[in-house]
């Protein structure tokens, strides 16, 4: 099959060429020479293997075939320019959305707060937040599900760049009413008979706490919760210890709803401190656009701006 479409600019020659019936004005309009001008027309015709131009004295007109594939040309040619403008149009509205992954405290406690700074300075983006736990939303990265991630795991994958925005700590949480309730540290000895409530596993929370404690033999089989207001609903109706961040637990600690435990090693007689790294990730291959590297540092910012003071003051009271 022949590619007579090849010659864009020759079509747009021909076009002008029926508008001005000049070869005069038509090499004006294309800043080239009359000779090139009849050069080009005179190979066009012999690509398609049609008269395309007449010339006589009073100017140079389009035969009937010409007159043909000039209309043909222009609605070919108006195709392209719409396929053009709906390409730009397509870029604008992709530059203009912002699709990302977060784990659950991340989502929930630090995200609302970053989004609310994001749409202040972008008011016309459009936002998708994606709420997994980490295992979830590094596999969403590597697969190319999302661009940039936020979580809370401490090992991460090879391949992926990494950007610490934060860190957090998780509590060993009571409810008031606990048998342990009265005291202000336990051994860790003492949570292998004790009622545990934690998150699933591939969470970040999960993972620091098999960490910490995994070498534990636990007599009871742990409450396995992927939410961690389902966590504290739990701990506060009964008899169990929940591990969660700080930032999750920072207002029912200040309003002394639940209650935090120091669980010390039996053998160094110091207290366990379990904490991790809030981070962005992303594939060494993507390019972060503007709105996604705004966002990290956003909540970075979100990040930095919370403190413990308030809450190292209530555990002490």
């Amino acid at each position: 099959m022949n590619n007579y479409l090849s010659d864009i600019d020759s079509l747009k020659i021909l076009i002008s060429l029926d508008k001005t019936r000049s070869i005069g004005k038509t090499s004006k309009d294309f800043n080239l020479s009359q000779p090139a001008v009849s050069v080009r027309l005179k190979n066009f015709e012999s690509k398609l293997g049609l008269k395309l131009v007449h010339k006589d004295p009073n100017g140079t007109t389009l035969t009937e075939a010409g007159k043909t594939v000039a209309n043909w040309a222009k609605t070919i040619l108006d195709l392209i320019e719409s396929y053009d403008y709906s390409i730009d149009a397509l870029k604008e509205s992709s530059q203009n959305n912002l699709s990302f992954g977060a784990s659950q405290t991340i989502a929930d406690y630090i995200m609302p707060y970053a989004i609310k700074l994001f749409r202040t300075l972008n008011p016309n983006s459009a936002i998708k937040l994606d709420v997994s736990n980490s295992n979830q939303v590094i596999n969403k990265v590597l697969n190319k599900e999302i661009s940039v991630g936020f979580i809370e795991a401490i090992e991460i994958p090879r391949g992926l760049h990494t950007k610490v925005i934060g860190e957090d700590e998780l509590y060993p949480v009571i409810a008031k009413t606990h048998k342990f309730g009265k005291k202000v540290s336990i051994r860790s000895t003492d949570l292998i008979n004790s009622h545990l409530i934690i998150r699933e596993i591939g969470s970040g929370t999960r993972e620091v706490f098999d960490k910490t404690f995994g070498h534990l033999n636990f007599q009871m089989s742990p409450t396995e919760l992927s939410s961690t207001t389902a966590i504290k609903a739990a701990i506060a109706a009964g008899e169990g210890i929940g591990f969660i961040s700080k930032l999750a637990v920072r207002t029912e600690i200040l309003n002394s709803s639940l209650k935090v435990l120091k669980i010390i090693d039996p053998i160094t007689h110091k207290p366990y401190t379990l904490t991790r790294h809030f981070r962005a990730i992303w594939l060494p291959e993507t390019l972060l656009n503007a709105l996604e590297s705004q966002l990290i540092k956003l909540s970075r910012e979100v990040i930095s701006q919370f403190t413990a003071d308030e809450i190292q003051a209530a555990i002490s009271d």
